[in-house]
């Protein structure tokens, strides 16, 4: 019961405990964007979306991102997709400038492919972009003279959460764990991969179904012997739902 309890603790303490100010933070942004792009000035549509580890579960406490997506109108994607050159860039500038209206003391840059809202709390990296018919979303890359790529964070989510229902709530467990691990001994790991190679460690075990929690040393031991096997001259993974 003592190692039991110790996970118990260990997996409470980590979880993500200022999802709830994320949250807000992230409906007044919505809010502001949805007036400036949509003439709407309510919450009930949204159009925003948290995305990377918030997103899919996976981030821990201490967590100083929050990567979300907001999708603008097709109109908006017409408009910049026909300038000469970069359009991309000036639709991130432009996003950039409407949040500037509303938080005129806060460090906001456009970077490439995100607007980056350095608050004291946490920094916001908010991608804009266009929703797909296959619930991909096209967005902006102001590199090399501006280009569309796609990105498709709706099937990750998607996908996590299976590998969650599966494992009887296993599998954020350990994305957790491996999170907390990987900060504390310091080197660098993207929170994509993390939640890449856990989820086919329990892809090819099943999900653990039906093993209880008292195992978790056990799993926990199998999994770094997981990524202690990986090919070190591998590239690159396909991450779960989108590949």
């Amino acid at each position: 019961m003592g190692l039991l309890n110790d996970f118990d603790t260990f997996c409470s303490n980590i979880k993500l405990d200022n999802l709830a100010d994320m949250k807000k933070t992230t409906e007044e942004i919505a809010k502001k964007l949805n007036t400036s792009y949509y003439d709407l000035d309510n919450e009930t549509e949204l159009h925003m979306y948290i995305v990377g580890s918030v997103g899919r579960n996976t981030a821990i406490s201490g967590s100083s991102d929050l990567d979300i997506l907001f999708d603008l109108p097709v109109n908006v994607y017409r408009q910049y997709n026909a300038f000469s050159y970069n359009g991309q860039s000036a639709l991130v500038q432009a996003v950039k400038k409407v949040l500037k209206e509303k938080y005129t003391s806060t460090n906001i840059r456009g970077d490439g492919q995100v607007v980056v809202i350095a608050f004291d709390k946490y920094t916001i990296e908010l991608v804009p972009g266009f929703k797909q018919v296959d619930n991909r979303f096209k967005y902006p890359d102001t590199h090399d003279g501006g280009s569309w790529k796609y990105t498709d964070p709706l099937s990750e989510q998607s996908a996590c959460a299976d590998c969650e229902t599966k494992s009887e709530g296993k599998y954020f467990d350990f994305c957790h764990i491996i999170r907390s691990w990987k900060n504390n001994i310091g080197f660098k790991m993207g929170g994509l991969l993390i939640d890449t190679l856990v989820y086919d460690f329990f892809d090819i075990n099943e999900c653990f179904a039906g093993s209880p929690q008292k195992n978790y040393l056990e799993i926990l031991q199998a999994l770094f012997e997981y990524l202690k096997n990986q090919d070190k001259d591998r590239s690159h993974w396909y991450a779960m739902g989108s590949h």
